[in-house]
């Protein structure tokens, strides 16, 4: 059995600090959003994903791929989301054994409404302490980060690039 190799000072220092500022963000982030909005964080991501794809719809299967939530509180939040008018749900063309979710025009103005707020959080909570010296360096240790951790995100951020 190998030998543990302990995190020292400096090391938890980093490791607690990360811990302690991602819980903190993202709490902020999701509470600024739904007193705002009405809308939690984890669904305003949801929105922004079909936002962005093609017809503004993906299937179940690879928004659960791609969502920041597990895939049972996935399909409880499309519920939720559906009830509100915001997505759809219908059988995919291309593969009938796939459900297709859909962005509905609700959808999209509601996500139209959140977006200033979020974005105005990211950036006085994120973008604005890191500084634009700095953000480059960031972004490529994070992006390290989820390579290690094999993240689909990453993969085809790299494709594109590639």
């Amino acid at each position: 059995m190998a030998k543990t190799r302990w995190l020292d000072e400096n090391e938890q220092i980093i490791w607690r600090s990360f811990l302690r500022t991602s819980a903190k963000l993202m709490n902020r982030l999701d509470q600024e959003l739904l007193e705002a909005t009405g809308l939690e964080l984890a669904d305003y991501g949801i929105l922004v994903m079909l936002s962005e794809a093609p017809e503004m719809g993906v299937r179940m299967s690879d928004l659960a791929e791609h969502a920041l939530v597990s895939r049972p509180r996935l399909t409880v939040r499309i519920q939720r989301l559906e009830d509100g008018g915001l997505v759809e749900r219908h059988k995919c063309p291309t593969d009938a054994r796939s459900t297709m979710v859909t962005l509905t025009k609700l959808g999209m103005k509601r996500l139209a409404e959140a977006a200033p707020i979020h974005v105005a959080g990211v950036r006085r909570y994120f973008i604005e302490p890191i500084g634009a010296e700095k953000l480059c360096a960031v972004s490529a240790q994070l992006r390290g980060v989820l390579c290690a951790l094999d993240d689909p995100w990453v993969r085809a951020d790299a494709a594109a690039d590639g």
